[in-house]
Protein backbone atom coordinates (compact mmCIF):
# COMPACT_ATOMS: atom_id res chain seq x y z
CA UNK A 1 0.00 0.00 0.00
CA UNK A 2 0.90 3.56 -0.30
CA UNK A 3 2.90 5.91 2.25
CA UNK A 4 -1.14 7.40 3.21
CA UNK A 5 -2.60 4.34 3.65
CA UNK A 6 -4.11 4.72 6.97
CA UNK A 7 -4.94 1.21 8.63
CA UNK A 8 -8.29 0.90 10.14
CA UNK A 9 -8.42 -1.71 13.23
CA UNK A 10 -11.89 -3.94 13.33
CA UNK A 11 -13.21 -2.39 16.45
CA UNK A 12 -13.47 1.16 14.95
CA UNK A 13 -14.27 -0.09 11.25
CA UNK A 14 -17.90 -0.19 11.87
CA UNK A 15 -18.30 2.42 14.42
CA UNK A 16 -20.25 4.77 12.52
CA UNK A 17 -23.29 1.98 12.53
CA UNK A 18 -22.97 1.99 16.81
CA UNK A 19 -26.09 4.22 16.88
CA UNK A 20 -28.27 2.68 14.58
CA UNK A 21 -27.50 -0.48 16.34
CA UNK A 22 -27.89 1.16 19.49
CA UNK A 23 -31.47 2.86 18.77
CA UNK A 24 -32.77 -0.51 18.02
CA UNK A 25 -32.74 0.19 14.34
CA UNK A 26 -30.41 -2.64 13.38
CA UNK A 27 -28.98 -5.76 15.58
CA UNK A 28 -25.59 -7.43 14.69
CA UNK A 29 -26.14 -11.05 13.78
CA UNK A 30 -22.77 -12.87 11.61
CA UNK A 31 -19.42 -11.28 11.35
CA UNK A 32 -16.45 -13.03 9.61
CA UNK A 33 -13.42 -12.74 7.00
CA UNK A 34 -12.07 -13.32 4.06
CA UNK A 35 -8.85 -14.83 2.92
CA UNK A 36 -6.36 -14.95 5.93
CA UNK A 37 -8.37 -11.62 7.29
CA UNK A 38 -7.62 -9.01 4.73
CA UNK A 39 -11.36 -8.65 4.33
CA UNK A 40 -13.66 -8.91 7.37
CA UNK A 41 -17.71 -8.40 7.11
CA UNK A 42 -20.40 -8.16 9.75
CA UNK A 43 -24.23 -8.26 9.00
CA UNK A 44 -26.93 -6.24 10.54
CA UNK A 45 -30.73 -7.38 10.44
CA UNK A 46 -33.30 -4.26 9.97
CA UNK A 47 -36.35 -4.19 11.05
CA UNK A 48 -38.09 -4.01 7.49
CA UNK A 49 -39.59 -6.90 5.89
CA UNK A 50 -40.42 -7.50 2.24
CA UNK A 51 -44.04 -9.74 1.95
CA UNK A 52 -45.47 -11.16 -0.77
CA UNK A 53 -49.50 -10.33 -0.23
CA UNK A 54 -51.70 -13.02 0.74
CA UNK A 55 -48.59 -15.43 1.46
CA UNK A 56 -46.63 -15.76 4.16
CA UNK A 57 -43.62 -15.32 1.54
CA UNK A 58 -41.23 -13.11 3.57
CA UNK A 59 -38.10 -11.86 3.16
CA UNK A 60 -36.34 -9.86 6.11
CA UNK A 61 -33.54 -7.49 5.44
CA UNK A 62 -29.74 -6.96 6.07
CA UNK A 63 -27.23 -4.15 5.61
CA UNK A 64 -23.82 -6.07 4.62
CA UNK A 65 -20.66 -3.65 6.23
CA UNK A 66 -17.38 -4.88 4.90
CA UNK A 67 -13.78 -3.31 5.14
CA UNK A 68 -10.43 -4.71 4.10
CA UNK A 69 -6.97 -4.73 5.55
CA UNK A 70 -5.18 -4.26 1.34
CA UNK A 71 -5.91 -1.11 0.48
CA UNK A 72 -8.23 -2.55 -1.84
CA UNK A 73 -10.97 -0.34 -0.52
CA UNK A 74 -13.41 1.87 1.41
CA UNK A 75 -15.35 0.63 4.10
CA UNK A 76 -18.79 -0.67 1.94
CA UNK A 77 -22.83 -1.35 3.12
CA UNK A 78 -24.74 -2.96 0.89
CA UNK A 79 -28.84 -3.64 1.31
CA UNK A 80 -29.29 -7.71 1.13
CA UNK A 81 -33.12 -8.93 0.81
CA UNK A 82 -33.03 -13.07 2.12
CA UNK A 83 -35.77 -14.81 1.77
CA UNK A 84 -36.62 -16.67 4.71
CA UNK A 85 -37.89 -20.34 3.68
CA UNK A 86 -34.96 -21.09 1.72
CA UNK A 87 -32.00 -18.24 2.77
CA UNK A 88 -31.56 -16.98 -1.17
CA UNK A 89 -29.35 -14.14 -1.00
CA UNK A 90 -31.70 -11.43 -3.40
CA UNK A 91 -29.20 -8.91 -4.25
CA UNK A 92 -30.27 -6.65 -6.80
CA UNK A 93 -28.84 -3.47 -8.78
CA UNK A 94 -31.94 -0.76 -9.37
CA UNK A 95 -31.62 1.94 -11.87
CA UNK A 96 -33.41 4.66 -9.55
CA UNK A 97 -32.59 3.38 -6.07
CA UNK A 98 -28.94 2.70 -4.52
CA UNK A 99 -28.42 -0.16 -2.32
CA UNK A 100 -24.43 0.19 -1.94
CA UNK A 101 -22.66 2.77 -0.45
CA UNK A 102 -19.26 3.41 0.41
CA UNK A 103 -18.55 4.71 3.79
CA UNK A 104 -15.61 7.07 4.88
CA UNK A 105 -13.89 6.36 7.74
CA UNK A 106 -13.88 9.50 10.08
CA UNK A 107 -13.42 10.50 13.82
CA UNK A 108 -16.39 12.47 14.22
CA UNK A 109 -18.92 11.34 16.20
CA UNK A 110 -21.34 13.78 14.28
CA UNK A 111 -20.15 12.24 10.77
CA UNK A 112 -20.29 8.69 12.22
CA UNK A 113 -24.34 9.73 12.90
CA UNK A 114 -24.73 11.04 9.85
CA UNK A 115 -23.41 8.70 7.52
CA UNK A 116 -25.40 6.25 10.04
CA UNK A 117 -28.79 7.58 9.18
CA UNK A 118 -27.67 8.10 5.43
CA UNK A 119 -27.49 4.33 5.25
CA UNK A 120 -31.03 3.83 6.80
CA UNK A 121 -32.76 6.27 4.88
CA UNK A 122 -31.38 4.87 1.82
CA UNK A 123 -32.06 1.34 3.28
CA UNK A 124 -36.08 2.08 3.63
CA UNK A 125 -36.38 3.65 0.03
CA UNK A 126 -34.42 0.30 -1.56
CA UNK A 127 -36.75 -2.03 0.56
CA UNK A 128 -39.45 -0.06 -0.51
CA UNK A 129 -38.99 -0.20 -4.21
CA UNK A 130 -37.74 -3.92 -3.83
CA UNK A 131 -40.86 -5.09 -1.95
CA UNK A 132 -42.94 -3.68 -4.16
CA UNK A 133 -41.42 -5.56 -7.35
CA UNK A 134 -40.90 -8.98 -6.01
CA UNK A 135 -45.08 -8.38 -6.06
CA UNK A 136 -45.51 -8.16 -9.21
CA UNK A 137 -43.34 -10.98 -10.16
CA UNK A 138 -45.89 -12.89 -7.51
CA UNK A 139 -48.56 -11.94 -10.00
CA UNK A 140 -46.60 -12.63 -13.43
CA UNK A 141 -47.68 -15.51 -15.01
CA UNK A 142 -44.72 -18.15 -16.69
CA UNK A 143 -44.88 -21.14 -18.99
CA UNK A 144 -42.00 -23.42 -19.02
CA UNK A 145 -41.04 -22.79 -22.32
CA UNK A 146 -40.28 -19.56 -21.19
CA UNK A 147 -38.76 -20.38 -17.90
CA UNK A 148 -36.21 -22.69 -20.50
CA UNK A 149 -35.61 -20.20 -22.48
CA UNK A 150 -34.88 -17.64 -19.89
CA UNK A 151 -32.34 -20.24 -18.41
CA UNK A 152 -30.51 -20.79 -22.00
CA UNK A 153 -29.90 -17.30 -22.56
CA UNK A 154 -28.73 -16.57 -18.87
CA UNK A 155 -26.13 -19.60 -18.64
CA UNK A 156 -24.95 -19.83 -21.75
CA UNK A 157 -21.65 -21.10 -23.60
CA UNK A 158 -19.33 -20.70 -27.13
CA UNK A 159 -20.27 -24.30 -27.53
CA UNK A 160 -24.50 -24.54 -26.89
CA UNK A 161 -23.72 -28.32 -26.81
CA UNK A 162 -21.26 -28.86 -24.30
CA UNK A 163 -22.20 -31.89 -21.53
CA UNK A 164 -21.11 -28.89 -18.74
CA UNK A 165 -23.66 -25.93 -20.14
CA UNK A 166 -26.36 -28.72 -20.98
CA UNK A 167 -26.05 -29.98 -16.76
CA UNK A 168 -26.51 -26.73 -15.46
CA UNK A 169 -29.29 -25.43 -16.84
CA UNK A 170 -30.75 -29.17 -16.11
CA UNK A 171 -29.65 -28.45 -12.49
CA UNK A 172 -31.73 -24.93 -12.74
CA UNK A 173 -34.43 -26.43 -13.76
CA UNK A 174 -34.42 -28.65 -10.73
CA UNK A 175 -33.96 -25.64 -8.51
CA UNK A 176 -36.94 -24.12 -9.99
CA UNK A 177 -39.22 -27.23 -9.90
CA UNK A 178 -37.86 -28.32 -5.88
CA UNK A 179 -35.98 -26.19 -4.51
CA UNK A 180 -36.80 -25.48 -0.66
CA UNK A 181 -39.92 -22.66 -0.82
CA UNK A 182 -40.67 -23.80 -4.61
CA UNK A 183 -43.70 -25.72 -4.57
CA UNK A 184 -46.75 -22.74 -4.38
CA UNK A 185 -44.65 -20.49 -6.91
CA UNK A 186 -43.66 -22.23 -9.49
CA UNK A 187 -45.45 -20.93 -13.15
CA UNK A 188 -44.00 -17.28 -11.76
CA UNK A 189 -41.64 -15.02 -12.57
CA UNK A 190 -41.09 -15.26 -8.50
CA UNK A 191 -41.03 -18.64 -8.58
CA UNK A 192 -38.22 -18.62 -11.50
CA UNK A 193 -36.44 -16.03 -9.88
CA UNK A 194 -35.54 -17.71 -6.76
CA UNK A 195 -35.30 -21.14 -8.54
CA UNK A 196 -32.18 -18.88 -10.74
CA UNK A 197 -31.38 -17.85 -7.56
CA UNK A 198 -31.83 -21.13 -5.27
CA UNK A 199 -29.34 -22.62 -8.02
CA UNK A 200 -26.48 -19.90 -7.48
CA UNK A 201 -26.88 -19.64 -3.67
CA UNK A 202 -27.30 -23.61 -2.72
CA UNK A 203 -26.54 -26.23 -5.27
CA UNK A 204 -23.75 -24.74 -7.73
CA UNK A 205 -20.25 -25.20 -6.68
CA UNK A 206 -17.68 -23.23 -5.78
CA UNK A 207 -13.99 -23.27 -5.18
CA UNK A 208 -14.18 -21.49 -1.90
CA UNK A 209 -16.33 -20.14 0.73
CA UNK A 210 -14.63 -16.88 -0.18
CA UNK A 211 -15.21 -17.08 -3.59
CA UNK A 212 -18.47 -17.73 -3.21
CA UNK A 213 -18.86 -15.12 -0.75
CA UNK A 214 -17.80 -12.69 -3.64
CA UNK A 215 -19.85 -14.19 -6.71
CA UNK A 216 -23.04 -14.00 -4.20
CA UNK A 217 -22.26 -10.81 -3.61
CA UNK A 218 -20.99 -8.74 -6.39
CA UNK A 219 -19.63 -11.44 -8.65
CA UNK A 220 -20.66 -13.32 -11.44
CA UNK A 221 -23.77 -14.99 -9.74
CA UNK A 222 -24.77 -11.94 -8.82
CA UNK A 223 -24.80 -10.22 -12.33
CA UNK A 224 -26.72 -14.13 -13.73
CA UNK A 225 -29.49 -13.25 -10.92
CA UNK A 226 -29.58 -9.11 -11.39
CA UNK A 227 -30.14 -9.79 -15.36
CA UNK A 228 -32.67 -12.41 -14.35
CA UNK A 229 -34.53 -10.12 -12.53
CA UNK A 230 -34.58 -7.12 -15.09
CA UNK A 231 -35.35 -9.66 -18.17
CA UNK A 232 -38.53 -10.88 -15.47
CA UNK A 233 -39.74 -7.29 -14.82
CA UNK A 234 -39.37 -6.84 -18.63
CA UNK A 235 -41.95 -9.47 -19.58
Amino acid sequence: VGSRYQPIQNREAFGFFDSIVGGNFAMFETAGVLGFGQRIFVSAKMPDIIRIENTDDVSEVYVLLTSSHDGSGSIVAAVTPKRVCCQNTLNIALKNTISKVAIRHTTSATKKLEEAHKLLGISHLYITEVNEMFNVLAKKSITDAKVKQLISELFKSEKEDSTRINNIREAVMTAYFSGVGQSKIIGTAWGIYNGITYYLDNVQKYKSADVKFDSIMDGQSFKIQNEAFHKLMAL
